[in-house]
């Protein structure tokens, strides 16, 4: 809901990661298509392909083909050193971290890039699927936060392979079933209370989110050397 403090979730996570990790040991895809609440983090040397991506077909084709390219030279890397996943690699070679650094994509607004790629949509969610079921081995990890949950823009395949969730206040019971499969996230107050469901757990916790606003972001940027 308005005021449930998602934005600032998500500015706060983003934060979180980049204010205590140089860009050669962690790397940032933000799509952010309303174009405004992210827009601060350009200039963060974090930042894949650069920038924020703003428009929707933008959106999917780079996550589209990030996925392969790095698909492939991960596995490369691997084989070379006989480890099954990054977190082997990373623990037999904790200085690989600047040659195959983790990768967070965050994507906020997920119904509305839904409605702007029309006809497209059903490719996007096969290439969430695709990062679901296999990108979190390769050292990639993916954040969707969406305004209006929904079976049917949060399908089955994609909620069995994102086990750990996230509930700011939602309008009905209904709306916390489809992320965190029970109620309870209709009950909080908003400006940043939340559930979060951990992969390993059966019930949610209740937490409260830091605030963060624009500009936390700009100092981020300004920390890491970048202009805004």
């Amino acid at each position: 809901t308005t005021g449930s403090g998602k934005t600032s979730f998500l500015r706060g996570l983003i934060w979180s990661l980049a204010a205590r990790t140089p860009a050669d040991s962690l790397r940032l895809v933000v799509a952010d298509p309303k174009g405004v609440d992210f827009s601060a983090l350009n200039g963060l040397p974090h930042l894949l392909p650069g920038s924020v991506l703003t428009r929707a077909e933008e959106i999917l084709d780079y996550v589209r083909n990030l996925l392969p390219e790095e698909h492939e030279r991960r596995i490369d890397v691997f084989q070379r050193w006989q480890v099954a996943s990054a977190r082997d690699y990373y623990e037999r070679d904790p200085d690989g971290v600047m040659r195959v650094p983790p990768i967070a994509i965050v994507i906020d607004e997920v119904g509305m890039i839904h409605d702007l790629l029309g006809d497209r949509r059903n490719e996007f969610d096969r290439v969430i699927q695709q990062y679901a079921q296999m990108a979190r081995f390769l050292g990639i990890h993916v954040v969707l936060a969406i305004q209006r949950p929904s079976a049917a823009q949060i399908i089955g395949d994609i909620k069995v392979n994102f086990p750990a969730r996230v509930a700011l206040r939602v309008p009905s019971s209904v709306d916390s079933k489809v992320i965190l499969d029970r109620p309870g996230a209709e009950r909080l107050v908003g400006q940043g209370a939340l559930l979060f469901r951990a992969p390993d757990q059966d019930e949610p916790m209740r937490l409260q989110a830091p605030r963060a606003d624009v500009s936390d972001l700009v100092a981020l940027v300004k920390r890491w050397g970048g202009e805004n």
